[in-house]
């Protein structure tokens, strides 16, 4: 294991730092930026605060992003550098959009509202009739609604700092055997699961828009919400109410699995485990320490991820 995390710290100098102790590297689809935690034996950093973080795993530049926390500690006689950073597309959260119609929108002109550095996105992607944006939205939410009403999916960062709104069209494929994993499991969680949606109308009347899911019925699981109208879908009312019933399912069911090294996954690629779980790829957690390198993916099961469940009842 490889690890050097490269510092550029402001009006300074540039740091590279080689001795890892620890860190754990994590990247989620339902996330709109990878996660950094790195602990390192530090023998040049001074005092300078870094602004920019890049991470390399056996010459594989894997992170790149803000140094949002940097703790330095010197002890017994060693100085610990312990830095924790998200990815530059973070800023999709941080930044919001002026409130308004937006039509003809696709993904270039949606990203092309604000000038974000180190962000990139996928090209030539279909436009949606119009995308509305409430007031305090951000960046990302914009973008679930515009993904939602394009494809039906959500969307996600791949590699560094990279927009995508569909999968590749042939994602690559990752075999794992089960004489390499040292781990995996299964989990539930229908904490959020709503079991009946109502919206008003445009006079505010309640009683024309509901919709019931057949999921938390079979579970005798009541969640009743009642909502104003959605203009983020008037031509489409039904699409508000079920896209509130599918976020509200997000990882329902998780399987997962650990092995030692990284084959270089990323999230929506095919990740098999062999005699275990396949699907693609919904969150990866990469893992060092002290020389021991390991990787845990998860395929979420959900509306948005590896399955198709039945779809909510509309009372339209």
């Amino acid at each position: 294991m490889n690890a050097i995390l490269q510092l550029d710290v402001i009006q300074t100098y540039e740091v590279i730092e080689v001795q890892c102790l620890r860190f754990t590297l994590t990247r989620d689809h339902y996330l709109p930026y990878a996660e950094l935690k790195a602990e390192f034996i530090s023998e040049a950093f001074g005092h300078g605060f870094p602004r920019h973080a890049k991470f390399y795993l056996d010459d594989m530049l894997l992170f790149e992003g803000l140094a949002d926390h940097v703790k330095i500690v010197k002890k017994n006689g060693r100085k610990l550098v312990a830095i924790s950073a998200k990815s530059y597309s973070a800023a999709l959260l941080d930044n919001q959009p002026t409130p308004g119609i937006y039509p003809n929108a696709t993904l270039s002109s949606l990203m092309s509202l604000y000038h974000l550095p180190y962000i990139t996105y996928q090209q030539n992607v279909n436009q949606s009739n119009y995308v509305y944006v409430k007031d305090n939205t951000s960046m990302w939410e914009m973008l679930i609604h515009y993904t939602y009403k394009l494809n039906g999916g959500f969307p996600y960062i791949e590699g560094n700092n990279h927009v995508r709104v569909t999968r590749h069209s042939q994602p690559r494929l990752f075999e794992i055997q089960p004489e390499e994993i040292i781990s995996c499991g299964t989990q539930h969680d229908n904490s959020r699961v709503i079991s009946r949606i109502e919206m008003a109308d445009a006079a505010g009347n309640y009683g024309t828009f509901s919709m019931n899911n057949p999921y938390a019925e079979e579970r005798n699981i009541v969640r009743i919400k009642q909502i104003a109208l959605d203009k983020q879908y008037l031509s489409h009312p039904e699409y508000a109410l079920t896209h509130r019933i599918y976020r509200s399912m997000q990882k329902i069911r998780t399987t997962y699995a650990e092995y030692l090294g990284y084959k270089g996954e990323d999230l929506q690629d095919h990740v098999c485990f062999i005699g275990f779980s396949t699907g693609y790829a919904d969150r990866i957690e990469i893992h060092g320490e002290q020389g021991r390198l390991s990787t845990k993916v998860y395929h979420y099961h959900d509306p948005f991820c590896n399955c198709i469940t039945t779809p909510p009842d509309s009372d339209r």
